[in-house]
């Protein structure tokens, strides 16, 4: 196996010089083109652990599924593709899977401080005109 390439061969062994950016670097020639494929991508490891978080456990499909399902009801919400979406909340699976969520439908994702008071909040949702804010309970 070639140095570089992972451990299966899904991304090739063929390194290539492409223009990221604006600046020329060395790229898998056989790489995901964007965050939604590379998601879809882990999903081929199928049912094993990928998040743990105590006693739970999420597998690589289970957060391709929990994407999904999280993608619904913020579209549902009324969020739009370009629409700015703030994540404020605790490390924890429902943060990871919210974080790819944005980043997989073109929402551009805000991630705010958890430990910000609700003025900071308010403060930055109007500054950023949000068009969702998600936030766990705390």
């Amino acid at each position: 196996m070639e140095a570089g390439s992972d451990r299966d061969g899904a991304w090739g062994g063929e390194v290539v010089v492409s223009e990221v950016l604006g600046h020329s670097c060395k790229v898998h020639a056989q790489r995901p083109r964007s965050l939604r494929a590379l998601l879809d991508l882990g999903a081929r490891h199928g049912e094993r652990a990928h998040l743990v978080q105590g006693g739970t456990r999420l597998s690589f499909t289970g957060l391709v599924e929990a994407v999904g399902r999280v993608a619904v009801r913020l579209r549902a919400a009324g969020a739009r593709p370009g629409d700015p979406v703030m994540l404020a909340g605790a490390n924890s699976l429902a943060w990871v899977v919210t974080f790819w969520a944005c980043l997989c439908n073109d929402w551009v994702l805000i991630p705010a401080n958890a430990w910000w008071s609700a003025e900071e909040i308010e403060h930055a949702v109007r500054t950023v005109e949000v068009k969702l804010l998600v936030a766990d309970r705390r």
